[in-house]
């Protein structure tokens, strides 16, 4: 009896499925476009495993086959790099599944949330007051300062000032150049994407100018209103540099885009 016992309990365990884990553990991750996701795999056998398969799949289209890999281990520690598409907004489900040699499998899965694409960040741009002697306008294209003769397509951020003899910062900005402006301090800055950029815009109201500016104040601004996709960047203010007179007045900011 204790021999048939012991057979039972060894079959069982033989027959028992690969405990797999999977790094990191959440199922659902969100990712930019064009990014490196790194997992990290572990599975352990009772039995030799014969094979690890990854699988991508896309909400309603047949699953693809990313990997294929035959094994005789009953541990496997791997590290699998992930490249997420670069011109994909859908979900995209992988998984992973692991085979052993009695036919056992164990199958996890993930779902990467795509959040377009990381926005670069520009640090430490300048434009001067209305009134100063300098470059009193910004191309948000160029990323670069442009003068007031400037051709008024070049000139996406401008600073409104209706007095000429008015020596202190309006805090009033539009654009000659049409474009609109949304204020949205609630913004995660540091993890700016397009979509999420895309969506903040849309759930606010655009402006064709904004007042009272303040330092930290976060403004999406719609670029080009025709182009497709559309354009959008986002400008922080880190800096109001009111001085005596009106020559070394300006804006200080920082532009993702």
């Amino acid at each position: 009896m204790l021999i048939q016992l012991s057979l039972l309990y060894s079959c069982e365990k033989e027959n028992s499925k690969p405990y797999m884990t999977i790094t990191p553990e959440t199922v659902m991750i969100e990712s930019y476009n064009d990014e490196k996701l790194v997992f990290y795999i572990n599975v352990y056998s009772d039995v030799v495993l014969q094979k690890l398969i990854i699988s991508s799949k896309l909400e309603g289209e047949q699953e693809t086959v990313l990997l294929d890999s035959s094994l005789i281990v009953k541990n496997l520690n791997y590290e699998w790099v992930y490249n997420t598409p670069a011109d994909i907004q859908d979900d995209i489900l992988i998984y992973f599944n692991a085979i052993n040699s009695a036919g056992e499998q164990t199958k996890l899965g993930r779902r990467i949330v795509l959040t377009g694409k990381k926005l670069q960040e520009t640090t430490g741009l300048k434009m001067y007051s209305y009134n100063a002697a300098s470059s009193s306008a910004f191309n948000l294209a160029t990323l670069l300062p442009e003068t007031l003769s400037a051709d008024s397509t070049l000139r996406d951020v401008q600073e409104r000032q209706e007095d000429p003899m008015e020596q202190n910062l309006s805090k009033k900005l539009f654009s000659p150049s049409g474009c609109t402006f949304v204020k949205f301090n609630d913004l995660d800055y540091g993890n700016a994407s397009s979509v999420k950029v895309k969506s903040a815009y849309a759930a606010g109201i655009p402006l064709t100018e904004v007042t009272n500016i303040q330092v930290n104040d976060i403004y999406i601004i719609k670029i080009n209103k025709t182009s497709t996709p559309e354009v959008y960047a986002v400008l922080k203010i880190t800096g109001l540099f009111d001085n005596d007179g009106t020559n070394n007045d300006f804006y200080e900011f920082s532009v993702k885009k």
